[in-house]
């Protein structure tokens, strides 16, 4: 079962990730600027929070992988 579990967070970390770098990288385009100020700070709190979303996948994976070695 934590095999199945582990997998699954591992595949919805990745595809956060992709997601998280491809906000990352309209953040830092010309693109981002002409858009409003409260758009602008919306889509940094976004990447803020996937951030934050991806580090605690990061550890859920640690603590399965570290019991899997218990």
């Amino acid at each position: 079962m934590k095999v199945q579990v582990k997998n699954n967070l591992v595949k919805e970390k990745k595809k956060l990730d992709e997601k998280l770098m491809g906000l990352n990288n309209f953040i830092r385009s010309v693109a981002f600027m002409d858009l409003t100020t409260r758009h602008r700070s919306l889509l940094e709190s976004q990447a803020t929070y996937m951030t934050k979303y991806s580090q605690v996948l990061r550890d859920r994976i640690i603590d399965i992988t570290s019991q899997e070695e218990e």
